[in-house]
């Protein structure tokens, strides 16, 4: 491997960690930028930012419906839990 793909390599490793970091609510991981002049592995700018929002978009999306599936989850058990409860009191 050279050393300028060993370095953008790491560069992006650094990037996606920081992306996952911030949607986990860890905070965000420094990111490494490669040094100036170095190729990111024939990638232009364009493909990179496009590699990164769709990686920011289907984390967004995963952890979105994540959250919505876990509140619903909540209020279901809320709701089963009251309803289970005003029928053990109107029973008596």
């Amino acid at each position: 491997m050279s050393e300028a793909v060993a370095v953008a390599s790491a560069s992006l490793a650094s990037a996606f960690s920081a992306i996952l970091a911030e949607e986990r609510g860890e905070g965000s991981a420094s990111v490494v930028a490669p040094a100036a002049g170095t190729p990111a592995a024939g990638l232009s700018d364009a493909a990179i930012e496009e590699i990164a929002r769709r990686v920011v978009a289907t984390l967004t999306d995963k952890v979105l419906r994540e959250e919505v599936t876990a509140r619903v989850l909540e209020v279901a058990e809320r709701l089963i839990s009251e309803e289970i409860e005003r029928i053990k009191t109107g029973a008596r």
